[in-house]
């Protein structure tokens, strides 16, 4: 409790004002402070946006990142490259959507997004959205959305990274970027290497006492090479945009615990490319920096991306049968947006986004295969913004929003053994939300919102993987209903600025799918299961003086399985992190020398939804510094995670890997 008042003496005191300004088109105006939030798309939206440039952590990675973002749990495997995804809000990961800048990327196939194939060089900021998302982004997901804004140029220079760390990680980074008053130009490119091989504990007598051995991780290599081209041209009210992204990985899989074995010939491949070109024009010829401010707002976007996973396991040492699969996932898809202001009272927005997906799984060695399938969608969604004043302080804003996707899913190929299947499938998918946000003084708002989300079942879940998995085309879509409501400041109040947040949610699931064993030694996907979350969240991004820092994220949930009548797996209770930093100015030729602690801790949960094997407490601890020089030409950054070595364990409960040391040295050309 005495934690509880202390932050929200911190939220009480960080009281911001309005200041009039310059804007950069037309006569001097007075701009208004946005209303306090944690994103500048939606004041109503349980939000956190985390800056990417310039963090100190050395070889940093993306879950890494969303380790400052209340209700978010990461769920990582294995050591680096392992597979990573996000709960949100106790939902499962496939339930959050991942987008870049405003494309999602979820695969056709319905599972979760690896988040270790998104490194966080590639992007200038992270927006996680919990619980419905604004509109504007047109996605109904249940636990709420994930967005990655690619990196763009803010200066001409050349950039060079290098460094290096335990367990034989290497990477280095190449960037370059142009600046100019109509055209900007931002690449960069990196490849990492990760041998993988850590120390961990294994049971070689699981029925024996003593049977605890230590052993080095196999098979758990790794390399990547990955890279990111975003162009801008200013072309008279218009901005035109590109974005290539691209992605490719080959290594091994770690066994399991019960499986360990010094060599192994399982590997692992993964190609992922993105391509989008967008066109946007806002009133007055403002960047798109500036939408906030125009009377109407148009955006055009087509992309193609392609996602390709192979595994090759030609000895069955990770399943119950042997495996060379090759799995391609191809999206194109046209996005339609715009907004409007009705009234100086009313503003309406309204986005449409067609796309076709094609999900094409082969196994080499499976007898039967189901061929390729597609998906085509369409989304519609329309919200008003109503906003207006009590009074010279108080500011309110009202945000009603609907939308509705239409799918439909389909066989496209029959393969022999296959022809008893049900080859086609529509489903339209309606969701809402209402949001709501008030500005008790400047700097300071109560903002709450009630959404309903939805999940559509994968090609997967509808018509098997032609091995262990039958489909279900009988089966009804995931949905849920959610909502939150809580207390933001922003702002400065003499040397201390910053954000802070404190809200209470709740999440209602119906209709989850379940996999479940059948006679023939198969599983079958089923609607067999609802379940609830509910919790607190609180976060605060401070600094005193510009010298101090603090990062702080806390998320206290109770979930529970009404099927079993048990807590959700993979929930921990209570789960925090917090970094606590300082930064000094040196003579030159130095700059500044910082230094940082930080702490995470995960409470115990289960691994099964019986609730029979629990998965213990873990906190971890790290340390770092950075020194730069030359007016930040040169930079070298060190870390030590897990500084005493508390490892913990992943959701297949292998080891994770302890305590390790990383270098980074940083060039800059300006």
């Amino acid at each position: 409790m005495r934690a509880l008042g202390a932050w929200c003496g911190v939220a009480v005191a960080l009281v911001a004002t309005s200041a009039p300004a310059h804007a950069q088109f037309g006569a001097r105006a007075r701009i208004e402070r946005p209303i306090a939030a944690g994103s500048d798309l939606d004041p109503t939206s349980s939000a956190t946006t985390i800056e990417l440039e310039d963090r100190p952590r050395a070889l940093e990675t993306t879950d890494e990142v969303l380790l400052e973002v209340p209700g978010a749990r990461r769920r990582r495997s294995a050591g680096f490259g392992g597979f990573t995804a996000l709960s949100l809000r106790g939902a499962e990961a496939e339930h959050t959507t991942v987008m870049i800048g405003d494309v999602p990327l979820s695969t056709a196939d319905g599972s979760a997004v690896d988040l270790s194939t998104l490194p966080p060089w590639l992007f200038e900021r992270v927006e996680v959205h919990r619980g419905g998302a604004p509109v504007w982004l047109g996605a109904g997901a249940i636990g709420g959305v994930l967005r990655l804004v690619p990196r763009r140029a803010r200066a001409t220079r050349l950039e060079a990274v290098g460094g290096g760390g335990s367990f034989d990680l290497a990477q280095g980074r190449l960037g370059a970027s142009v600046d100019g008053a109509s055209f900007s130009w931002a690449t960069t490119l990196g490849l990492t290497y990760s041998g993988g091989a850590y120390p961990i504990t294994i049971d070689t007598r699981p029925l024996e006492p003593g049977g605890i051995e230590p052993r080095t991780q196999t098979n758990a290599q790794l390399l990547e090479g990955a890279g990111l081209m975003h162009a801008r041209l200013r072309a008279g009210d218009a901005t035109l945009s590109f974005v290539g992204l691209g992605l490719a990985r080959t290594g091994g899989i770690p066994p399991p615990v019960t499986r360990w074995t010094p060599a192994s010939a399982a590997r692992r491949r993964h190609l992922r490319t993105l391509f989008a070109v967008a066109s946007e024009w806002l009133e007055g010829g403002r960047p798109p920096e500036q939408a906030d401010l125009a009377a109407w707002r148009v955006q055009l976007v087509a992309s193609v991306a392609l996602d390709r996973r192979s595994l090759s396991d030609p000895y069955a040492q990770y399943g119950q049968v042997r495996r060379e699969t090759d799995q391609t996932v191809t999206r194109s898809s046209i996005r339609a947006a715009g907004t409007l202001r009705l009234a100086e009272w009313m503003d309406a927005t309204m986005v449409a986004v067609g796309a076709h997906e094609t999900f094409a799984p082969e196994d080499a060695l499976a007898r039967t295969t189901l061929g390729t399938s597609r998906r085509d969608s369409a989304v519609a969604a329309l919200e008003a913004r109503l906003h207006g004043r009590f009074d010279r302080t108080m500011r309110w804003e009202l945000r009603p929003s609907a939308r509705i996707e239409v799918i439909d899913s389909a066989l496209a190929e029959i393969r022999p053994g296959s022809e008893h299947l049900r080859t086609s499938r529509v489903d339209a998918l309606p969701t809402a939300r209402l949001g709501a946000a008030l500005e008790l003084v400047p700097g300071i708002a109560l903002s709450g919102s009630f959404a309903t989300g939805v999940r559509a079942p994968s090609f997967v879940d509808l018509f098997g993987d032609g091995a262990l998995i039958s489909g279900n085309t009988s089966l009804r879509p995931e949905e849920s209903t959610g909502g939150d409501l809580g207390v933001v400041a922003r702002g400065r109040i003499g040397a201390l600025e910053g954000f802070a947040e404190l809200r209470g949610f709740g999440l209602w699931m119906r209709d989850l799918i379940r996999y479940v064993r059948t006679d023939a030694n198969q599983w079958t996907p089923q609607n067999v299961a609802e379940a609830w979350t509910a919790g607190i969240e609180a976060s605060t991004s401070l600094r005193f003086e510009r010298v101090i820092g603090l990062a702080s994220a806390l998320t206290w949930i109770e979930s529970q399985d009404l099927s079993l009548a048990r807590a959700l797996p993979f929930r921990p209770r209570f789960t925090g992190y917090a970094r606590l930093d300082a930064t000094f100015d040196l003579p030159a030729p130095l700059a500044s020398v910082s230094a940082w602690v930080d702490g995470e801790y995960v409470g115990e949960t289960y691994d099964t939804p019986e609730n029979d094997v629990p998965i213990p407490e873990v906190a971890r601890f790290g340390a770092g510094a950075s020194l730069s020089a030359w007016e930040g030409a040169v930079r070298v950054d060190v870390i030590v995670r897990d500084l005493f070595d508390a490892r913990g364990r992943d959701a297949l409960l292998r080891p994770l890997p302890g305590r390790s040391v990383a270098l980074q040295i940083s060039l800059r050309m300006e």
